[in-house]
């Protein structure tokens, strides 16, 4: 059910809606690396737009892992910003929109403190609530493939190697 009360369950606060019109590629690229980070230690920006592919390894005793990387990162209409080899210039501006208090640099956000908010229209659950009140909107939670860990994991590398037809042969 689309109802307001459950707004409340994920947003409890009346955090502002913060614009930023000119956000940097390589404060994008730091936000997005702070992002994949994360083992649980902090919530990792939602983003809209990207699709990205990196690898982490989070340890069972570890909140983060700092060696986790950002392979690649592309536009919804597939224009690649990063792939290993190529990235776009450090000066190109996107824009975007976060919360008051992410945008004021806290929960670790720090990069955004200093850059130039372009409006604050609202508190961002009522426009939420508001874009969706007209809209027949079911939240059905499946994973939509934006963030993609490509990294091998263990249950992948048994596999691997039990497969004779993937064993290296010598």
């Amino acid at each position: 059910d689309n109802l307001y009360e459950k707004y409340f369950e994920v947003l409890p606060f009346n955090n502002q809606a913060v614009i930023i019109n000119a956000l940097r590629w390589d404060m994008v690229k730091t936000l997005l690396i702070k992002s994949i980070q994360t083992c649980g230690k902090y919530g990792s920006l939602l983003f809209s737009g990207l699709r990205i592919e990196f690898t982490r390894t989070c340890a069972p005793t570890s909140d983060m892992d700092m060696n986790a990387q950002l392979v690649k990162v592309t536009t919804d209409s597939g224009e690649v910003l990063m792939d290993g080899r190529f990235e776009v210039a450090a000066d190109r501006t996107f824009k975007i929109a976060t919360l008051d208090f992410i945008a004021d640099g806290g929960d670790g956000y720090e990069v955004f403190r200093g850059v130039k908010q372009d409006g604050r229209p609202g508190i961002a659950r009522e426009i939420i609530a508001d874009q969706l009140a007209g809209e027949n909107f079911v939240a059905e939670g499946a994973i939509d493939g934006r963030m993609k860990n490509i990294a091998p994991t263990v249950q992948n590398t048994i596999r691997a190697t039990s497969n004779p037809r993937l064993r290296a042969r010598h």
